[in-house]
């Protein structure tokens, strides 16, 4: 009897662990968005340029987009693209054009998708190009650069996919009539290498000494050209503690949501409602561990919002502040949210 019981306890036991190693999967999917009461269905583009549409990932994590609960368990799963994507494009492209079309041919590039660390409000980002296949190259159409803001409570999967096929919709919907503005030829590398190619056009990430001075706004620090100079005082640690401007002959206190970084001595920080945190330089890329405001996640409000081209403070007007290590848009200098830092533990009394 006892050898029995041994031999069910272990065959449950390796039965949970083989449960543990099958973490579930969900599909993104594109798909035309349906009519509802409070958006109408896409009206058909009339005179389409194009009529067809090709898929380059660039992404450099293919595998995964997040993590997500799925089903009534709530079981951790892993959320990832549907393929093949191309084909899934076409359909979309074909839902949004009629009769009158021309013959042009696009190509969908996908730079970036994915989820910031799992928490009650979900960053999930969203970035892509949109190029003219012509005989000698490509022609850059549009960019997508978009921030979807899940708030907790509703099914992840379903809340991204219906925010994501929005957001992809509204860029082919506004792009099919029209020709690229861009002159620019490019080659199948170029596009694959979009980041560091625009990065390198960038002072901000070209320069290895960065401009003293305080910078309003994304499009001054990038260009490192200060608004103002200003007066910035630290503390016997080194953080910034207070920073001033002359006006009208004296000086007054700028609050640090007011601005978007400032530069002391060479060494930039960014600035948020709560502080100014020191910006660091790794793999080309800008990094800051601070403290932001993150979305409100009330019951009464769940759902996805897009937030376009907003600097990742200004996500949301109401929210908690929590601490995220972060990264730079290069595109538009959004607050990009990698993971969010947990607070230390409370010390035991």
């Amino acid at each position: 009897m006892k050898k029995n019981y041994a031999v069910t306890l272990c065959l449950c036991i390796l039965g949970l662990y083989a449960v543990a190693q099958d973490i579930p999967l969900r599909y993104f999917e594109i798909k035309p968005v349906p009519h509802k009461k409070h958006r109408p269905a896409y009206t058909k583009v009339s005179n389409s340029l194009y009529n067809s549409i090709e898929f380059v990932d660039s992404r450099e994590d293919t595998n995964y987009i997040g993590t997500v609960n799925i089903g009534l368990m709530k079981r951790d799963g892993r959320l990832k693209l549907r393929m093949p994507f191309q084909p899934q494009l076409q359909i979309l492209v074909d839902s949004l054009i009629d009769s009158t079309a021309a013959n042009g041919k696009l190509l969908f590039q996908l730079r970036n998708f994915y989820f910031a660390e799992e928490s009650e409000t979900r960053y999930c980002y969203l970035q892509a190009g949109l190029y003219v296949i012509q005989q000698d190259g490509y022609r850059r159409l549009s960019i997508l650069d978009t921030v979807l803001v899940l708030t907790y409570g509703g099914a992840i999967p379903d809340m991204l996919e219906a925010a994501g096929n929005q957001a992809l919709s509204d860029l082919l919907a506004q792009q099919l009539p029209h020709p690229p503005k861009d002159t620019s030829i490019y080659h199948m590398q170029d596009i694959m290498s979009y980041d560091s190619i625009e990065k390198s056009r960038i002072p901000l990430f070209a320069a290895t000494q960065y401009t003293d001075g305080i910078y309003y706004s994304y499009k001054s620090f990038s260009s490192q050209q200060p608004d103002i100079r200003g007066a910035i005082t630290t503390d016997k640690h080194g953080a910034i503690t207070r920073v001033e401007i002359d006006t009208a002959g004296r000086r007054v206190k700028v609050k640090s949501k007011n601005l978007y970084a400032v530069v002391l001595k060479g060494k930039p920080y960014i600035a948020t409602e709560y502080g100014y945190y020191p910006l660091e330089k790794a793999h080309n890329n800008l990094y800051f561990t601070g403290d932001v405001r993150t979305a409100a996640s009330e019951g009464d409000k769940f759902g996805a919002q897009l937030a376009f081209g907003l600097v990742g403070r200004a996500l949301a007007s109401a929210g908690n502040q929590t601490t995220y290590e972060m990264i730079i848009d290069p595109v538009n200098g959004t607050l990009m949210h990698l993971r969010k830092i947990p607070p230390p533990p409370e010390k035991a009394y």
